[in-house]
């Protein structure tokens, strides 16, 4: 079951196998919004990247890695220290930013660390436990991912 915070460890170690990759990254990608309704260009099109990286579209694991890259020659060398809604975004695209061989290499630093990366950027005001909760929960059930301990679809 889980609990009212939001955590990964919530979930099946299954979960973040390779066949769950997109379904991850969407999750991400739709929850951006709770930051904020700021977003620009760039961001849009690093987003599309990944979904189409990760939904097994031509782009090239090359260019995923570069987004990190991109990201600093968009935002600057301080990007770590800005907690504006923009770039707390773009924190998150450049956590999910590896490609499939490198999450597959080491799954718990790259691929696990990455999204607990982003989801705790998005829920950095620890406000939003309940509704990344249902954003999983609807995703999980769309997507008929069998991703939860309880396999109940955390109720």
């Amino acid at each position: 079951m889980i609990e009212d915070d939001f955590s990964l460890y919530d979930f099946k170690a299954s979960a973040f196998e390779e066949r769950y990759f997109y379904f991850w990254v969407k999750c991400v990608i739709e929850a951006l919004g709770l930051i904020g309704p700021e977003t620009d260009n760039h961001l849009e099109n690093m987003s599309r990247m990944l979904l189409d990286y990760y939904g097994g579209a031509d782009v090239s694991s090359e260019a995923i890695e570069q987004i990190p890259r991109e990201i600093v020659r968009l935002r600057g060398i301080g990007i770590r220290k800005d907690y504006s809604p923009i770039v707390l975004k773009y924190r998150c695209i450049s956590s999910l930013a590896h490609s499939r061989e490198k999450n597959l290499e080491d799954p718990v630093f790259w691929w696990f660390y990455a999204l607990n990366s982003s989801f705790d950027l998005i829920n950095l005001s620890n406000d939003k436990d309940a509704t990344l909760n249902a954003l999983v929960r609807e995703n999980a059930s769309n997507y008929n991912a069998d991703i939860y301990e309880t396999g109940d679809g955390g109720e």
